[in-house]
């Protein structure tokens, strides 16, 4: 598979550029290569191609392929994030956050997630809700932070239903309600949040909006 790909990436072709980038990267199809995979990326991000552009911000944020730059990180992650890419607009949201590459600002950080989040990506809309939760940039509002949790959680993200289900066994925020607690825990386990099966599994042996499960 990677001979067609790498015909078109070698006519300059910035969509081939970046599977052949991917295929280095995860080691389909030829030995695993992180050095050959920025290399592919690079080629590809030039030419404005947004995934190829966040894999590059990854790149550089975790240091394969390429020295650990954040500086650099921060740089691709903002080309991509305006060339319309959820997770690059939340990845530098992240590196706001954290003061990475960038000097700590919650408020950039808070607009870069609301761009994600207008796109659908749940990792943002939790981190909104995050922000509403402990009134970061924003007046402190749990209604408004679980109408963000829930958006996240009903998108599939774990740890949003993992924290939904916490916030309703403890009555934090919303009435204390086992079965809904349960509902979320197990979203959340389904896809391997061990926090989640560790507290279903409690959940199942004290008969908390379950019927006893004890085998």
């Amino acid at each position: 598979a990677i001979k067609e790909f790498r015909k078109g990436a070698d006519l300059g072709e910035p969509d081939s550029q970046f599977i052949v980038g991917l295929m280095y990267a995860l080691g389909q199809g030829v030995p695993q290569n992180p050095k050959e995979a920025f290399k592919w990326y690079q080629r590809s991000a030039i030419q404005s191609y947004s995934k190829a552009q966040l894999n590059l911000g990854n790149a550089y944020r975790d240091g394969k392929g390429v020295k650990r730059d954040m500086v650099k990180a921060v740089k691709w992650f903002k080309i991509a994030a305006l060339n319309g890419s959820a997770k690059a607009q939340y990845n530098l949201a992240m590196r706001y956050m954290k003061g990475q590459g960038v000097s700590k600002d919650t408020e950039q950080a808070l607009a870069w997630l609301r761009k994600s989040a207008a796109l659908e990506y749940p990792n943002a809309e939790y981190v909104i809700g995050k922000f509403y939760w402990k009134g970061i940039s924003v007046d402190k509002d749990k209604e408004e932070a679980l109408t963000w949790y829930r958006k996240a959680a009903d998108s599939g993200y774990a740890a949003a239903q993992y924290n939904l289900g916490k916030l309703h066994k403890n009555g934090d925020g919303v009435a204390k309600n086992f079965e809904i607690a349960v509902k979320w825990y197990l979203a959340a386990a389904e896809q391997g949040h061990r926090n989640a099966q560790y507290n279903l599994a409690n959940r199942y042996y004290k008969g908390e909006g379950t019927a006893e499960d004890i085998v």
